[in-house]
């Protein structure tokens, strides 16, 4: 599974920020930008309205998150991605989990999986408020084909 766009929004009603297109020589107009050509790469930092994420890890190919009791399946694969989300704004903001998207390769739109997520072991609760300056850890589950 590749990923064209992992997180953004959550917080702001501000739209994400993109890349200014530059216009091409001769009289071939501007080709649409593909979601691909502007991700950002593990650790680097993307910021998007009072937030700043940065995805610190992918894990793909998840079947089932929980254990043998009390768990969920996935109904493809679970993609577990995990952010420090920042506030950069100078009050008070609420993060919200189940308000992140991803964009697959293919232009598909998943939204993040919330019930499987609280199945998550060592997962926070991705419903914080984040003062100023602080971070959170956690992780938004997607369930992807």
């Amino acid at each position: 599974v590749a990923v064209a766009s992992a997180l953004g929004g959550g917080g702001d009603d501000a739209p994400p920020a993109s890349p200014a297109a530059s216009a091409p020589a001769g009289d071939t107009p501007p080709a649409e930008e593909s979601p691909a050509s502007s991700v950002a790469g593990i650790g680097t930092p993307v910021r998007d309205g009072k937030f700043e994420f940065t995805v610190t890890g992918v894990e793909p190919g998840v079947t089932r998150v929980g254990d043998d009791m009390f768990g969920q399946d996935a109904q493809g694969q679970f993609l577990l991605v995990h952010v420090t989300v920042t506030n950069i704004g100078d009050e008070a903001q609420y993060f919200d989990g189940s308000s992140q998207k991803l964009t697959d390769t293919q232009g598909r739109t998943h939204s993040a999986d919330t019930g499987a997520a609280i199945y998550l072991g060592d997962a926070q609760s991705f419903l914080n408020q984040i003062n100023p300056g602080n971070s959170v850890q956690g992780t938004v589950v997607f369930d992807v084909p």
